[in-house]
């Protein structure tokens, strides 16, 4: 064989390997890939690149140095959602979170958009300093009937120019409410004083501006109940309490509240409720109260907030089952049995104090109608008033509280 024809064999070789590689580079489908954008507008709460997620991966690390210290560390990361996903998913929950607080778009490792849904509902749950965006678009592209990518785009309803300008003024409040709290308290102290000053500069206003973010109660103090509870959320964060949003119905309508860890337990908050002049769903008119601050719904069970709160979150909540931080029990208001020295203690505290009202709850239903019988029924009340002219009450059969307002 000669040397030429050699050459023109090995040549000929050379382009079948060629085309080998390049047909293992063709597209399976001849059909040109295509992009069909879905625009999904996420109430928060309702409805990656190694490098994108360094600040979720650097809180694992801290984690797990934590743990090989020797100290405790129960969770991953001070975000409560972001703990509750799968690995995978914690993966999409960083891509998302990058790309909403750079505003860049990020192609996706997830193909499904039920997934992008409840990750992107995760991260705003987490994060109450995202309140300049409340929405996204999704870019399908396919090939065929099958989507090859997902291109998550944020949507703002605020300039940058704007946001920084409202972040100035978040700031501004955050740093009055913190520089005036009281010094030493524990968690209970903590959480209660936040609850109190939210609800004492806030009033409930059902169509006001940035109703669904911490704008509305920081910059106008009018809200709604996501307000309230993102609010509640962003200071008690910045003051080391672990706290995330918790979501449900109360009647037909849709509420949100606050989960709160106080001493390594659970418990439910519902500022919007501890607002006592809010008309709850179902109230022709607001009940008679003169405190701006109920405190029936503050830390409470899940079996107690289950009887007025059906909870529908997008990931599991614990169990709150500790009442050892309930402010009833706290502040020495809580009846285990009928007693009548109890009782009078209580009227004692209240007119010495010059509170104008009573207020105590009884540890299960029987107690609770039997102090209703008692004192409202057969009038015992007026034994504890002495010299008072008159009184008023409200009773909450949900959580077996009781309200004396006395003159």
């Amino acid at each position: 064989m000669s040397e030429k024809f050699r050459n023109i064999i090995a040549l000929l070789g050379l382009i079948c390997i060629a085309g080998i590689m390049l047909e293992a580079f063709l597209p399976d489908s001849v059909l040109p890939d295509r992009s069909i954008t879905d625009a999904a507008s996420a109430d928060a709460g309702y409805s990656e690149s190694e490098s994108s997620n360094v600040s979720y991966a650097e809180e694992t690390s801290s984690s797990a140095e934590a743990e090989e210290s020797g100290q405790e560390s129960d969770s991953v990361t001070p975000y409560y959602y972001y703990n509750a996903l799968a690995e995978q998913e914690q993966i999409i929950y960083g891509q998302i979170y990058e790309s909403v607080t750079s505003r860049e778009d990020v192609v996706l490792e997830t193909l499904d958009d039920a997934v992008v849904d409840k990750i992107y509902q995760c991260v705003m749950n987490d994060h109450p300093e995202i309140f300049y965006s409340a929405s996204y678009t999704l870019e399908k592209q396919l090939r065929g009937i099958d989507v090859v990518k997902l291109t998550f785009t944020p949507g703002y309803h605020m300039t940058e120019e704007e946001q920084e300008s409202c972040q100035q003024g978040i700031d501004a409040y955050v740093e009055r409410c913190i520089s005036q709290a009281p010094a030493g308290g524990d968690e209970y102290a903590t959480v209660k004083y936040v609850y109190e000053y939210i609800i004492e500069h806030t009033k409930y206003v059902l169509n006001c501006e940035n109703n669904q973010n911490i704008c509305s109660v920081f910059l106008n103090g009018q809200s709604v109940c996501q307000g309230y509870a993102k609010a509640a959320q962003y200071i008690l964060m910045r003051m080391g309490v672990e706290i995330t949003m918790a979501y449900g119905r109360v009647e037909n309508d849709f509420h949100s509240w606050n989960l709160v860890r106080v001493d390594g337990d659970y418990y439910y908050m519902d500022p919007t409720w501890g607002d006592a002049g809010y008309v709850r769903p179902g109230s022709a008119t607001a009940t008679k109260d003169p405190r701006s601050v109920n405190y029936e719904y503050f830390l409470i069970t899940t079996k107690q907030i289950s009887r007025s709160h059906t909870i529908d979150n997008v990931v599991p909540l614990p169990a709150c089952i500790s009442t050892r931080n309930n402010y009833y029990v706290r502040e020495g208001l809580y009846l285990n049995v009928y007693d009548e020295e109890a009782l009078s203690d209580l009227f004692e505290r209240a007119k010495s104090s010059g509170a104008g009202y009573v207020t105590f709850m009884c540890s299960d239903s029987g107690l609770y109608g039997q102090v209703k019988n008692s004192l409202i029924t057969e009038e015992l009340v007026f034994q504890y008033l002495d010299s008072f002219r008159s009184v008023s009450y409200s009773c909450n059969d949900d959580l077996y509280t009781l309200i004396f307002w006395i003159e």
